[in-house]
């Protein structure tokens, strides 16, 4: 079969029509993925051992203070 350019565009288009149409099936092989909004993050930047961590000052803007 020689693949002519009107052919090849015809074969494009069915392929992404295939794709569209396959869209409702997919949520049976890949579940949806929800973010956990419910619960606040915080983050502590310590030392090793837990006892020196860093503080975000707001005297003087964005300065990180190390605290004990």
């Amino acid at each position: 079969m020689k693949l002519t350019t009107p052919y090849a565009v015809l074969v494009g288009f069915a392929l992404v029509a295939l794709a569209i149409a396959s869209q409702p099936l997919t949520g049976s092989f890949v579940p949806e993925a929800w973010a956990q909004s419910n619960r606040p993050v915080q983050v502590a930047i310590c030392d090793q051992y837990g006892y020196s961590c860093a503080d975000v000052s707001s005297f003087s803007g964005l300065e990180v203070e190390v605290r004990n």
